[in-house]
C-alpha cells in the first residue's frame, strides 16, 4: 500500500540574515506566504485557500473508512474559507489529516484535546473540534455517509476571572529583572499598560511593517496591526500609549537602535520569539504566583483596573482594542457604575 501523503501545512522558515517567514509545505513544494512570525492568522488563511484550491477531492464514496479527514476539511475550507474555519484547519490537519472518518472517536478527540491543550486554551480546542464536526456534517450534506462520526468535545471551561493586584504586578516585574529576562519585563509592561494580546505584543516591531504592528516611540502610538494585515474579530486597532509606558518605550528604543537596525521589540538572544512560555513560567514562579497567572491575565488585569478606576468604557475599549460589547459582558461588573440604578431602587427614601 502506498504511503499516505501528509496534508499541506505551515512551517516557520528561518534563514540566516533574513526575517523568518511562514511557508506552506505541500509534498516537495514550498510556497512563501509572505507572512512574518507575527502574522500567523494571515498565513493560515493562505494555507486554507491553498488546500481548497489544490487538493483533489472524491466525494463519490459513502464509507467512512475510505474517506480521509484531510479531504473532509479541504472540502469544508473550499466552501467556508473565511475565519475561523481557516484558523482551525491548520491544527486539525496536523493531527487528524492522515486519519479516516472511521477512526474518529472519543478517545482520539480526547488525545487531541490533551496535546493541543498544552499550547492553547481549552475553549480554543473546543471550538476547533466544533469546526471538525461542522466539516463532517457539511460532507454528509454534500455526499451522505453510511454513518456520521460524532466528535467528542471538552466541557466549556469556566470564564477566566484572575486579576492581578498592583502588588502582584510589581512582583512579576521584580522577578523578571532579578532573573535578567528584560524581554519578559517588556512584555509585562506592554500587556498591563495597553491590554494588548499575547501574540500581538510578540510581533511588535520598531519600524512600520506590512505584516506586524509597531511602536511609534516619537508620537506615542501603538499600532497593533501592519499595513497589509486585515482586521479580524480579534481587533487590533491603534491606540495612544499611556505616559508611564511611553517613558519606558522611548528608553527601549534608544537602547535597541543604538545597536543598529532592530526589528522585534520582544526578543531573546537577538531573535524574535513567537510564544511566551519558559521565560514567563520562570518569572511567575520566582514571583511566588500560581499557574493561573497566564499571559492573558495581563490584558484581563488592564481592562479591570481601568474600569475600577472609573475610566469611560469607550476609552477603555480604545486603549485595550476590545469591543464595548465584550467589555460590558466580561468586565462590566468591575465598573463603579455597574447596576447603580438597580441598587438605588431598593434604597429607602429619606
Amino acid at each position: 500500500m502506498p504511503r499516505k501523503r501528509l496534508p499541506a501545512r505551515l512551517y516557520l522558515r528561518e534563514r540566516k540574515g533574513r526575517e523568518p517567514r511562514w511557508v506552506v509545505i505541500d509534498g516537495r513544494t514550498e510556497i512563501d506566504t509572505g507572512c512574518g512570525p507575527g502574522d500567523h492568522q494571515r498565513a493560515e488563511e493562505i494555507l486554507g485557500a491553498h488546500i481548497a484550491a489544490t487538493r483533489q477531492i472524491d466525494t463519490s464514496t459513502r464509507n467512512p473508512a475510505q474517506i480521509s479527514v484531510a479531504d473532509v476539511i479541504a472540502l469544508y475550507l473550499k466552501n467556508k474559507p473565511e475565519p475561523p474555519a481557516c484558523y482551525h484547519g491548520t491544527p486539525l490537519l496536523a493531527f487528524f489529516g492522515l486519519k479516516t472518518l472511521r477512526e474518529i472517536n472519543g478517545q482520539l478527540c480526547r488525545k487531541y484535546t490533551e496535546e493541543r491543550g498544552q499550547t492553547v486554551a481549552r475553549a480554543t480546542v473546543r471550538r476547533e473540534l466544533g469546526t471538525l464536526q461542522a466539516a463532517i456534517n457539511f460532507w454528509h450534506v454534500e455526499s451522505p455517509l453510511e454513518a456520521v462520526p460524532k466528535v467528542w468535545k471538552p466541557e466549556d471551561s469556566a470564564p477566566r476571572d484572575r486579576v492581578l493586584t498592583r502588588n502582584e504586578a510589581a512582583r512579576l516585574l521584580w522577578a523578571a529583572r532579578k532573573l535578567r529576562l528584560p524581554y519578559v519585563a517588556r512584555f509585562i509592561l506592554l500587556g498591563l499598560y495597553t491590554g494588548t494580546r499575547h501574540a500581538t505584543i510578540l510581533a511588535l516591531r520598531w519600524t512600520e511593517a506590512a505584516d506586524a504592528g509597531w511602536l511609534d516611540a516619537v508620537n506615542g502610538i501603538i499600532y497593533r496591526a501592519g499595513r497589509g494585515e486585515r482586521q479580524t474579530r480579534k481587533r487590533r486597532t491603534a491606540a495612544r500609549m499611556p505616559d508611564r509606558l511611553l517613558a519606558h518605550v522611548r528608553r527601549w528604543a534608544r537602547l535597541d537602535l543604538a545597536q543598529g537596525p532592530q526589528m522585534a521589540i520582544i526578543r531573546y538572544k537577538g531573535k524574535p520569539i513567537t510564544r511566551q512560555q519558559r521565560g514567563w513560567d520562570a518569572v511567575v514562579k520566582a514571583a511566588g504566583l500560581g499557574s493561573d497567572v497566564t499571559p492573558h491575565v495581563l490584558k484581563h488585569s488592564a481592562a479591570t483596573w481601568l474600569l475600577r478606576a472609573g475610566v469611560d468604557l469607550w476609552d477603555v475599549a480604545g486603549l485595550t482594542s476590545t469591543s464595548t460589547k465584550t467589555l460590558e459582558g466580561v468586565y462590566g461588573h468591575h465598573s463603579p457604575e455597574f447596576q447603580q440604578a438597580t441598587a438605588k431602587a431598593f434604597r429607602r427614601k429619606a
